[in-house]
């Protein structure tokens, strides 16, 4: 992949393209060891580990779109109010609310704040989805690697069933309390 930003650049720059491509988030290692341990993940050798401004961050999720500034714009500046969010702000939501990090009434703002302090968005376009998609199999299929926030297509030798299991309990949790919210 050819770019790297902070995701709080990204924020104030975004436009739609319609253009397919693939995409990585990396978070501080401080915020990453944090996650996997609300997953309760103790073996963290599998994870990706990249060094950006001398600082490392670690891959926690893996994916791919058929428009990714429009995929972007979703994970990033989408609001919390809508019935349907991105599975990665509904993990996050459930991973800060467990962590106690959430504010009460405040997730889309919460959310916000995490991503933008500790988060680097990679990426890079594909000429088509069916190349996006070959790269996301590949890549969610390395035996060596794997992405403790991907649930679906995860299928990694070294995945860890117990996290994925932990971390669907806590979306499904805060589904459940985002809507509840909103109504």
């Amino acid at each position: 992949m050819n770019n790297f930003d902070k995701v709080k650049q990204l924020r104030a720059v975004l436009k739609r393209s319609h253009i397919p491509g693939y995409y990585c988030w990396w978070f501080h290692e401080n915020a990453a060891k944090e996650i996997c341990q609300c997953l309760g993940v103790k073996d963290l050798s599998h994870i990706l580990r990249n060094d950006f401004d001398g600082e490392t961050y670690m891959a926690l999720y893996f994916g791919i779109s058929k428009d990714m500034e429009d995929r972007m714009y979703w994970h990033i500046c989408q609001h919390q109010h809508n019935s349907f969010i991105s599975t990665l702000r509904l993990s996050l939501c459930g991973i800060l609310t467990a962590l106690g990090k959430m504010s009460q009434g405040k997730a889309e703002s919460s959310v916000n704040s995490f991503i933008d302090a500790n988060c680097i968005l990679e990426w890079d376009y594909t000429t088509t989805v069916k190349g996006a998609e070959i790269i996301e199999k590949t890549e969610l299929s390395k035996p060596d690697r794997w992405y403790p926030l991907n649930i679906q297509e995860n299928k990694s030798p070294c995945t860890n069933r117990e996290a994925i299991k932990k971390l669907r309990e806590l979306r499904k949790t805060a589904k459940a309390t985002l809507f509840q919210q909103a109504n």
